[in-house]
């Protein structure tokens, strides 16, 4: 049996590929309850069912990247995918998430229910999306960018991101937002963003041109999100929290231990600091491999648009004798890979 730290993906991994991800998941007895329950719960609630979004017959930017249909779309994908691979071969030992991950993680770690943690992500994609009376413009947007050289072997660009979030808070406002490793999402309102793109180098990686702006994505952690955080806590007030089964690693790298972790504190967490201050998960990923020394890392579904950034995160900390983009790459192709991805993922 070895020893897993799960990993929850946030926004940006249901994309054309992920289109169907219901027919590949294997082990429809496990899982087939909680999507019955999800389906119920959006459809009673005026949205559309998660398995109806996901057997379209063709993938709709404007409708599968909407903010609250997105959001819904990974975290039920994610939790499915955890449902489908219980079994004797893995023994989860710590659970991450990413950003809208950190949803997940609640429901994966037993901190919130499926459903009410289905909520959560509902009413903060429904907001982000402006049906709570929000002002779209004002939550602002993101891009990503590398700060990891091509080969991941040595650090790049943080002089210049650095210089270009000062001019770009000459004119507006800018900050990081999620740090990945060896990505950084930087955030910004218009005028910010735009200084950002004006003044990052462009450059090329693989088939992706960077800065990358992120279609339909708001100002996520960061002060940009703090009347979303109000509206949230708000809106979620009657949802119960409870200490974790197993243990849960936040964005500011904190573990929230079984039986210890106090429900009030997770829930401030949750509806505070998570929406309105940057999300380290590369801090989060090495304070669980630290601690909690898994033989795997297991990406769950949907997607494995983490792959990459986890991979910068181990070669950064060196662990197993990783160095660059080359190691993990023979490692990942030998008979004991150490991330390990959803069967579904294309």
């Amino acid at each position: 049996m070895k020893r897993a730290l799960l990993i929850c993906p946030g926004r940006g991994s249901y994309g054309a590929a992920e289109l169907g991800t219901l027919k590949r998941l294997p082990h429809r007895e496990r899982w087939q309850d909680a999507l019955t329950a999800a389906d119920g719960w959006c459809e009673s609630n005026g949205m559309r069912a998660i398995s109806a979004l996901d057997t379209e017959p063709r993938f709709r930017p404007s409708l599968h990247l909407r903010s609250d249909v997105a959001s819904t779309l990974i975290f039920a994908h994610t939790y499915l995918d955890f449902l489908a691979q219980q079994d004797d071969e893995i023994s989860p030992v710590a659970v991450v998430g990413n950003s809208l991950g950190w949803y997940s993680a609640l429901a994966v770690s037993g901190a919130v229910s499926f459903l009410d943690g289905l909520r959560m992500v509902a009413t903060t994609g429904a907001y982000q999306q402006g049906q709570s009376g929000a002002d779209v413009a004002r939550l602002g947007g993101q891009l990503i960018y590398p700060i990891l050289s091509g080969d991941w072997a040595a650090p790049s660009h943080h002089e210049v991101v650095s210089d270009a979030l000062t001019e770009a808070n000459r004119v507006g406002f800018a900050a990081l937002s999620i740090d990945l490793g060896g990505l950084c999402v930087l955030c910004g309102d218009e005028p910010g963003l735009a200084a950002l793109v004006a003044h990052l180098p462009e450059m090329q990686r693989g088939t992706v041109r960077y800065p990358m702006v992120l279609s339909g994505h708001s100002g996520f952690h960061s002060p940009l999100m703090t009347e979303m955080a109000s509206h949230a806590q708000a809106e979620c007030a009657d949802i119960t929290l409870q200490a974790p089964q197993l243990p849960l690693i936040d964005g500011h790298g904190d573990v929230w231990r079984p039986i210890h972790a106090d429900p009030q504190s997770l829930f401030d967490y949750t509806f505070g600091r998570q929406i309105t201050q940057p999300f380290d998960f590369a801090q989060a990923v090495r304070t669980a491999v630290s601690e909690y020394a898994p033989d795997v890392l297991v990406l769950l579904g949907p997607g494995r648009s983490l792959g990459g950034a986890l991979g910068q995160i181990l070669c950064s900390m060196g662990w197993r004798q990783l160095r660059n983009k080359a190691d993990f790459t023979v490692l990942q192709r030998s008979d004991s890979p150490i991330l390990l991805t959803s069967p579904t993922a294309a």
